[in-house]
């Protein structure tokens, strides 16, 4: 609470995955020397995410409030090859 009107939160989380993340029954299609070849997608053994956010509410005289929010959310998890 930062005045009487003017409200703030701030959020924080974090999370990791680990095992078998994969989906078994998705492969990768490509041509090879020896015609079409299909192989298994790699990915890796553990997965770690981050997520903030950060809400302003503000409350105006007449039964009404404006809102805005901000959030962002990365993870270890990036664009891994296909073999």
């Amino acid at each position: 609470m930062l005045t009487r009107n003017l409200l703030l939160g701030v959020n924080f989380e974090t999370g990791e995955s680990d095992g078998y993340l994969a989906n078994p029954y998705r492969s990768a299609r490509y041509v090879g020397p020896d015609g079409l070849c299909t192989e298994a997608q790699v990915y890796p053994g553990t997965r770690t995410g981050n997520a903030g956010s950060a809400q302003l509410k503000y409350y105006l005289p007449w039964h009404a409030a404006l809102d805005g929010s901000y959030r962002i959310y990365h993870d270890t998890w990036e664009s891994w090859p296909i073999r």
